[in-house]
């Protein structure tokens, strides 16, 4: 959805995940959330939050003995790219350093922070 442009319905899938598993039961799998919304944020005002999101799962990969995890895939590369070049390289790390040390609960709760953009005009809103 993200690749197609179409930000609202990538949020509202990734915000999802982020419920499905905000208990931490699929860590490998809730890198793909952290890392969808932290896309998004670098991208529409929220870099702070991005550069918090990739360092949490930097810590995450870590924990399992990785030093990249295939599921944070692209959108992993995209947020610290954009966040970096928002923040400069400096605050950028320091707030991805920081972001490695949060709990899951913290973690969970900056990622609910992502904003969901608004329905396009003439794009059908949820039930």
């Amino acid at each position: 959805m993200r690749d197609q442009g179409n930000d609202r319905d990538a949020a509202l899938a990734f915000h999802e995940g982020l419920e499905l598993l905000a208990d931490g039961s699929d860590r490998f799998i809730l890198v793909q959330s952290y890392a969808g919304l932290g896309e998004l944020a670098s991208r529409r005002g929220q870099p702070e939050i991005a550069a918090a999101l990739t360092g949490m799962i930097d810590a995450i990969a870590r924990d399992m003995g990785a030093t990249r995890l295939p599921t944070a895939g692209v959108n992993y590369d995209r947020a610290t790219a954009a966040a970096s070049a928002a923040l400069g390289g400096e605050r950028f790390e320091s707030l991805r350093e920081a972001g490695g040390t949060l709990r899951l609960d913290e973690a969970v709760a900056l990622a609910r922070q992502v904003e969901i953009p608004p329905a396009a005009p003439g794009e059908p809103r949820p039930a």
